[in-house]
């Protein structure tokens, strides 16, 4: 079996590579006189970018009537002040650290 699919995937693999070739004898021509019908072109385009600016929406819950807003965490708080996040054996490996 390994031999029969080793032979289907050299079979795909010369077809792949008679297809590109033919693609390249059809297209090279075209190709090679792109650059020259570019330089002859003396039309211009001008591209103009314009850009949106984002405006942040409020959150969900503040539209919702049925629901209390929640309070918003205190910014200058960090992980180990949080109140909550109180994590089991987090003493024994500050002294372990030490």
């Amino acid at each position: 079996m390994t031999a029969f699919a080793a032979c289907l995937f050299a079979v795909a693999a010369l077809v792949s590579a008679q297809v590109i070739a033919a693609s390249w004898r059809r297209h090279l021509g075209t190709a090679r006189a792109l650059p020259a019908q570019l330089r002859a072109c003396d039309e211009t385009l001008t591209v103009v970018w314009k850009t949106a600016e984002r405006v942040p929406l409020p959150a969900l819950a503040m539209l919702r009537k049925d629901r209390p807003v929640r309070p918003r965490r205190h910014p200058q708080w960090n992980a180990a002040e949080r109140p909550g996040l109180e994590w089991p054996g987090l003493e024994a490996g500050a002294e372990l650290a030490a």
